[in-house]
């Protein structure tokens, strides 16, 4: 049965807006009833408040799945009917907003998704009906992708939507995780509180991993690290180009399913990524140029004198708007750098995997190849990515033929009913 929402009394949007139970930080239109909302009269759910001055909020059926789960199938959305329409969101902490939110018109590439909290922009990127994923339910109706935006402290986040209106389906606030102040920072042993307890597995670690949605929007005019990671900020003859983070969305053929929302920028072809690796590994790079017609900007990975690799980066690599990543061996501990020396690229994931041991293992309970077939026993779905990580193949079965493709290397990933995935390393 639909929770009827309350428009009026004062006091009642005071505490509906201070709210701090979990369970107010997730909005869904279907707890609204169907109908307009006309000026003046505001919204209100949990944390949420839909406000319009001149224009109305109204609520009608519509079926949609997001990327986030889509499990799910929302079956209602509240639709903003003016560029005077707001959302406020009152942040009990830091934390991510995750938007279900759709622009119902295919032929709009231009309407954003603005969110400010005190005068200071957190986001501001185009929602768009192309931007969708396939899922488990078939092509149609596809999964659209959600918008998420970082909260770097507890107060009043506003969303506008000054290009054109958007629909909302569902939104919702993960807080950040704080730390217990009552827990002591290293483990104890009981036998001795005074002497540290050596944890017997390694704790987890973000300093392998450079995520562009992790640092702030903004501009980094001196070398800034992040764990093993250091921006590298080259003065120039005329004048010093800053790193910049903004937001921007793309997936790459590592892992399609996931989207990435910001990106780190260069500005210059002369700054660079220093990388101090701990020990020998891997480096997955999630790159792309950012312009559809630049089709010789290279990314060069090296260490000292040695070059790993040096590859071409071009959007028109994409695949279903799918991106090539490259994943590349590291033989030592050493700085390794990645530059690019012909023009700008855009950095949206890198993560360093240490350890030499065999990757992709072949599991023959599940997984055989013969005549260059490719059997996964009981899988749903097939991808094959060749050595640069592009997406090639895909196949909605329990085989995949690799009879057609060139002679070469090749990742296979089997993806199963029950979620499991498994990756294997195949030469045709």
């Amino acid at each position: 049965m639909k929770k009827t929402l309350l428009f009026a009394a004062l006091a009642v949007f005071a505490l509906c807006a201070q709210a701090q139970d979990p369970a107010d930080w997730t909005f869904n239109a279907e707890t609204i009833e169907i109908g307009s909302y006309a000026p003046g009269t505001d919204v209100v759910s949990g944390i949420y408040t839909f406000t319009c001055t001149k224009k109305s909020w109204d609520v009608d059926s519509n079926t949609t799945r997001f990327s986030n789960d889509s499990t799910v199938a929302y079956t209602q959305r509240i639709k903003a009917k003016g560029k005077d329409c707001i959302i406020k969101i009152e942040a009990p902490s830091a934390g991510t907003l995750i938007f279900g939110a759709r622009t119902g018109s295919n032929s709009e590439t231009t309407r954003t998704l603005v969110a400010t909290q005190a005068g200071a922009e957190l986001y501001n990127a185009v929602v768009q009906e192309a931007d969708t994923m396939e899922h488990e339910y078939g092509v149609t109706p596809k999964a659209y992708y959600t918008t998420n935006v970082a909260v770097p402290a507890a107060g009043t986040v506003e969303v506008s939507m000054p290009l054109g209106n958007l629909n909302y389906y569902f939104i919702q606030f993960t807080a950040e995780a704080v730390e217990d102040p009552e827990k002591p920072d290293t483990p104890v042993d009981p036998e001795d509180p005074e002497k540290p307890d050596t944890p017997d597995t390694p704790q987890p670690t973000n300093d392998l991993i450079l995520d562009p949605a992790l640092l702030a929007v903004g501009d980094y005019a001196e070398d800034y690290t992040v764990g093993i990671y250091t921006l590298v900020v080259v003065p120039g003859t005329e004048e010093t180009k800053p790193w910049s983070v903004d937001a921007n969305k793309a997936s790459f053929s590592y892992e399609p399913t996931v989207q990435h929302t910001s990106r780190i920028k260069p500005n210059g072809k002369s700054n660079y990524i220093s990388v101090a690796v701990p020990e020998p590994g891997t480096l997955l790079i999630c790159p792309r140029s950012g312009n559809k017609d630049a089709t010789d900007r290279n990314m060069v990975v090296a260490q000292g004198e040695n070059v790993l690799l040096d590859v071409i980066v071009a959007d028109e690599q994409a695949v279903d708007k799918v991106y090539p990543s490259y994943e590349v061996a590291v033989p030592a501990a050493d700085v390794v750098t990645i530059t690019n020396p012909v023009n700008t690229i855009n950095y949206y994931y890198i993560e360093y995997k240490t350890g030499t041991g065999v990757k992709y293992v072949f599991d023959l309970n599940k997984v055989s190849m013969s005549n260059n077939v490719v059997a996964a026993n009981g899988a749903q779905k097939l991808m094959v990515y060749d050595a640069t990580g592009r997406l090639v193949r895909v196949a909605n079965a329990q085989e995949v033929d690799l009879n057609k493709v060139a002679r070469g290397v090749y990742i296979v990933k089997a993806v199963y009913a029950n979620g499991e995935t498994q990756t294997v390393k195949v030469r045709r």
